[in-house]
């Protein structure tokens, strides 16, 4: 189709830590696996949805 669509990492960023992909654990911090879709409006970035998985399910939707 020709789109281009940028893609966007959080490596080294605090955004982790708001959506709780990164939690703290004994002995330090621990990366939740996951992925979350942001839209862009103008100069408004909205947080659309969150999928990650935790210790008792493989994977749960956060809207």
């Amino acid at each position: 189709m020709g789109w281009t669509v940028p893609w966007y990492s959080s490596y080294d960023d605090d955004v982790n830590g708001d959506f709780e992909a990164t939690v703290g654990q004994p002995g330090g911090f621990a990366q939740r696996p996951g992925g979350s879709c942001f839209l862009r409006e103008g100069d408004r970035v909205l947080h659309t949805c969150s999928v990650c998985s935790t210790a008792s399910s493989t994977g749960a939707a956060r809207r």
